[in-house]
């Protein structure tokens, strides 16, 4: 599925660095997930990615999102 609906889809967060990563061969990776190499959630239960809708995003504390929202995407 295409990360349209979340920017943090196939990425992986880098905070040192303060950016997103698309490591290859992991298309549907949560960024949001730091500590781990999670599946998008939405995408195992058989929906699309959508941001505003990610359990992740909504479990997470309001100060930890805002600050991985700031991160460039990088290709890689």
């Amino acid at each position: 599925m295409p990360h349209t609906g979340c920017k943090f889809y196939g990425c992986a967060a880098v905070p040192d660095m303060g950016m997103l990563w698309k490591p290859p061969g992991q298309s549907n990776r949560c960024g949001l997930v730091v500590l781990s190499h999670a599946p998008c959630m939405l995408e195992r239960q058989g929906r699309a990615p959508n941001l505003e809708n990610c359990p992740v995003k909504i479990a997470m504390a309001p100060a930890m999102f805002d600050e991985l929202n700031t991160y460039q995407r990088i290709e890689g």
